[in-house]
């Protein structure tokens, strides 16, 4: 167990959880890292499993009911526990130069999001010694973000008082709030061909890749307008070289800021599968089935996440706009095409935006991040949650912790 007896500054917790791997689905040994850290400065803990296909672990909400004044609504701190897949066993190397932290380009850090982590732990620390000088926080700690934000998506608003929220989880500049994130939906199309001996039979096959290329090729993908964007992702088909595939999947997605686009260009999508399939059907020879034409495809759509756009005269945006002044800082509201947890919070009735935490490179294995950004990041967001008794002063622009 670990021991928590002399305070740890903030960026020491960010080292060590930069050090505890956590790739989606395996998030238990952080999980228990934060669990003990936050029950040390008298919170409430709870895993909350809403689905026991999260993984080993479920979300983890940290919240203590007895601080709360009756009459001053708590804010929601949330962040992931889940990194991308880190190879070497995910033991990533840190590479330290000056503040800089890296891996040598061996794999991703981890940074997004172990940063957000980390800031959440500081604000708890802060808030167990000055209860009076902070508003009153919640922290939800989310899994699976990485897959699908899939944590997000089973949390439930009951388990939380807070309805209003800061995701702490933005590859932004220190200074920006995302305040404007696409509807996105993932589609799969499934293409049947006929399968065959590629040189005894050839003439009876029918090959659902090169089908699957056809419509791939009249797909479309880019940027469809100053809103919408698609993509196709992924093909896989085929299991022998001399085996002609009667089988071959298409996954693709699309995303919007607008509802009308998106529908309009999920039944563009949809037609041109099947006209592209349609236009290209025959009956082969000695088929068991003689009535029946290749290729044959079909489309299924799921949503990945729901958009959102906040009104910018939300009182957390305001105290946003304050803090960034405090300090110097020139705030920025910002759209984004990606996505994340706060996609789901604010569908589920929870406004909240996603703070710019100064990441770079996440996802690669050239992400890094540096320890001044986090301690600037830590200062915007004391500011934002200070109650009403004033700025907070850092004396000699000491570190945080």
């Amino acid at each position: 167990m670990t021991s928590f007896k002399h305070r740890r500054s903030l960026e020491e917790v960010f080292l060590t959880l930069l050090s505890i791997p956590s790739p989606s689905g395996k998030e238990n040994q952080i999980a228990e890292y934060i669990r003990q850290y936050a029950e040390s400065l008298g919170f409430e803990v709870r895993e909350e499993v809403e689905d026991p296909s999260l993984g080993e672990t479920g979300n983890l909400v940290i919240h203590s009911f007895t601080s709360f004044p009756p009459h001053e609504e708590p804010v929601v701190l949330v962040a992931h526990m889940d990194t991308v897949p880190i190879p070497l066993e995910g033991k990533v190397p840190l590479i330290m130069e000056e503040d800089l932290i890296h891996t040598g380009g061996v794999s991703p850090l981890g940074a997004d999001d172990k940063a957000g982590v980390a800031l959440a732990l500081h604000v708890l620390e802060k808030v167990s010694k000055e209860p009076e000088t902070y508003t009153p926080v919640e922290v939800v700690l989310t899994v699976r973000e990485e897959q699908g934000c899939l944590g997000a998506r089973h949390f439930s608003p009951s388990r939380i008082r807070a309805r209003k929220g800061i995701c702490l989880d933005g590859e932004t500049p220190i200074g920006t709030a995302i305040v404007q994130s696409p509807t996105k939906w993932k589609y799969t199309i499934q293409v049947q061909g006929k399968s065959a001996h590629a040189a005894l039979n050839a003439e009876e096959g029918v090959n659902a890749i090169l089908h699957a290329c056809r419509i791939g090729a009249a797909l479309p993908t880019g940027l469809l307008d100053p809103s919408t964007t698609a993509n196709i992702g992924i093909v896989e088909g085929g299991t022998s070289i001399n085996v002609v595939p009667d089988r071959c999947t298409i996954k693709g997605e699309l995303r919007s800021f607008e509802e009308a686009r998106l529908l309009f260009w999920r039944e563009e999508i949809t037609k041109q599968v099947e006209e592209a399939t349609n236009g290209n059907k025959y009956r082969t020879p000695g088929s068991v089935s003689p009535d029946k034409l290749f290729p044959q495809s079909s489309i299924s759509w799921e949503l990945a996440y729901p958009g959102y756009t906040l009104n910018k005269e939300e009182p957390l945006l305001n105290r946003f706009q304050l803090g960034c002044q405090t300090l110097g800082l020139t705030p920025q509201f910002l759209s984004s095409r990606g996505g994340g947890d706060a996609n789901y919070f604010n569908a589920k009735g929870i406004p909240s935006f996603v703070l710019g935490l100064g990441m770079e490179g996440i996802h690669t294995s050239s992400e890094r991040y540096r320890l001044s950004t986090l301690h600037e990041a830590a200062r915007l967001l004391e500011q934002i949650l200070c109650s009403g008794t004033g700025p907070i002063t850092f004396l000699n622009d000491s570190p945080i912790g």
